[in-house]
């Protein structure tokens, strides 16, 4: 599991079993312990499978594997809404 805390400490970034392909998800909860935001495993056509969260500008990123290729999933902190996906290599 991998998890960072969010700018402002009202929740924590997760991304769950990396290592799983039939666990792995990623979520926002709230620092109460109710779940923020599923972030969702399908993007498109693509299955997603995510291994990391790190934050930038404001937002969270999760890095996963799609397709075979590495991507950026960014998300807002406040609503879990995803803002923008790109390839990060």
């Amino acid at each position: 599991m991998s998890g960072r805390l969010l700018g402002d400490a009202s929740g924590i970034a997760v991304v769950e079993a990396p290592y799983d392909l039939s666990a792995n998800r990623a979520y926002i909860v709230d620092a109460n312990g109710g779940l923020r935001a599923q972030i969702p495993a399908q993007m498109g056509s693509e299955h997603v499978v995510f291994y990391d969260v790190m934050e930038t500008e404001g937002l969270v990123a999760f890095l996963a594997v799609a397709s075979g290729r590495d991507i950026q999933i960014e998300v807002r902190e406040a609503g879990g809404v995803v803002v923008r996906i790109a390839e990060s290599r």
